[in-house]
């Protein structure tokens, strides 16, 4: 496959994906992760993506960085409704690791 025709592919998924990651493209494509790390940088010089780590997203679909008290009040009972759901999938003497977030 051509450079440009793998070029269409990578930005006609992002643009109804917004984001890809490499080892997506590696299946579509049916190429190497150099190749398509490559093509990324090379996207991204043409300012049609933004590399992001394992992938890229297309520009301007990024969130901005919110503080952590401003995440933290975020989806707030759905927060509340994973931990419901959690919850009942730890059994007496399992145990967990819980990582740090909003």
């Amino acid at each position: 496959m051509l450079a440009n025709e793998r070029y269409s592919i990578i930005l006609e998924l992002l643009s109804s994906c917004r984001a890809v990651t490499i080892s997506e493209l590696e299946q579509v494509l049916k190429t190497s992760s150099e190749t398509i790390r490559r093509d990324l940088i090379y996207l991204e010089q043409q300012k049609s993506l933004q590399r992001v780590h394992g992938g890229a997203v297309s520009i301007g679909h990024e969130k901005p960085f919110q503080s952590l008290l401003h995440r933290k009040n975020e989806n707030v009972e759905l927060k509340r409704e994973l931990v419901r759901t959690a919850a009942c999938l730890v059994n007496d003497g399992d145990t967990i690791i819980v990582d740090s977030g909003s």
